[in-house]
């Protein structure tokens, strides 16, 4: 597994002193809904999206903890 230099977006909202922006808002959810297009291609629902499973490296976000996810042959 990769190492998440930055945490999770829970990490980053306990944190930090101000509130996110709308350029990096965007940038968050843009990305996460890539992230859950590509899943959804690879037949992949992940089932618990929240700010402690997305996580954040070099300014990437990252979906982790698949623990509750199903694919069309059942759970992963």
């Amino acid at each position: 597994m990769e190492y998440c230099e930055s945490g999770s977006l829970a990490d980053l909202m306990k944190t930090q002193k101000a509130t996110f922006n709308e350029e990096q808002i965007s940038s968050v959810m843009n990305q996460t809904l890539n992230g859950l297009v590509y899943l959804q291609s690879q037949g992949i629902v992940h089932r618990d999206i929240k700010a402690s499973n997305l996580l954040f490296s070099n300014g990437a976000v990252k979906i982790a903890d698949f623990g509750v996810a199903m694919t069309g042959k059942g759970k992963i």
